[in-house]
């Protein structure tokens, strides 16, 4: 992303940085969480009909992968940051495009510990913390995100759940049974659509909600994801901005992440995770 900007423009987006950033991490990144967390009710009451529970189901598919969207648009931010791009990661935030927001685009070819560079992990945990971080291996922490990254988060991002995400973004071309289409199909929200190798036999794909039966592991997806995400700019903000975040009053850690973001680094910087 090499983009000739006016002096103006690109004074505005370093002013703008550090309290977009801090708002960014405090209230837009838990979009997702907050849609979830009203219509998971829906999906165990007893009284509910099933027609609310499949609407359900298909909302938290709908915002896990509008989750993924929005770290892969950090992931470009990042990386047109430290290649020195762009001047500040406001830049590539607003600026990216959704062909940019997705993982398997900004880690193709990758290792982790090329994903430490690339996306300026290893510079964000460069300097001494306070609080509960300086207790940590924030290098390991680093090193693990890395690896989800690279190995878990970018696997949510299949070529063909984007083409069905696409199709709930625009037009909602859903129905409530995969059956519709063929009887072998699971009784669980599907969509179906052309596909972008389409063959003579096989022009269309179909895609189906087989998996969220049970929809906890997409709650904790999200819940991972979007700790993943605030746990990276509020480092960034800490590496940065740490001027900015004394004037506001979050003079330590704690006072910049919420417990449950406070516990998934403490988690994840421990020696070794869990098998994906």
């Amino acid at each position: 992303m090499s983009v000739k900007k006016s002096g103006v423009e690109e004074q505005l987006l370093r002013d703008l940085e550090p309290p977009f950033l801090l708002d960014y991490m405090t209230f837009g990144c838990h979009l997702q969480q907050f849609i979830v967390g009203a219509v998971e009710p829906l999906t165990k009451h007893p009284d509910m009909i099933d027609d609310a529970r499949r609407l359900a189901a298909l909302t938290v598919f709908r915002e896990e992968m509008n989750l993924w969207e929005n770290l892969g648009a950090l992931l470009f931010a990042l990386k047109a940051r430290f290649s020195s791009r762009a001047p500040t990661l406001l830049e590539g935030l607003v600026r990216y495009r959704p062909g940019d927001a997705v993982i398997q685009t900004q880690v193709a070819g990758m290792t982790a510990a090329e994903a430490l560079v690339v996306f300026g992990l290893q510079e964000l945990v460069a300097i001494p913390h306070q609080g509960f971080l300086a207790t940590l291996d924030l290098n390991n922490l680093v090193k693990n995100m890395a690896e989800l990254i690279i190995d878990a988060y970018k696997k949510s991002q299949t070529e063909k759940r984007l083409q069905a995400y696409n199709k709930l973004k625009h037009g909602t071309i859903w129905v409530s049974s995969g059956r519709l289409f063929r009887s072998s199909m699971p009784d669980t929200p599907a969509a179906i659509f052309r596909r972008n190798d389409p063959t003579p036999t096989e022009p269309y794909a179909l895609f189906g909600l087989k998996q969220y039966h049970d929809i906890e592991p997409h709650l904790v997806a999200i819940s991972d994801g979007t700790n993943t995400i605030t746990t990276i700019v509020g480092l960034y903000l800490l590496r940065f901005f740490a001027g900015f975040l004394a004037a506001k009053g979050r003079t330590s850690p704690e006072q910049l992440f919420t417990p449950g973001t406070q516990t998934f680094i403490y988690e994840v910087s421990k020696s070794q995770l869990p098998p994906t």
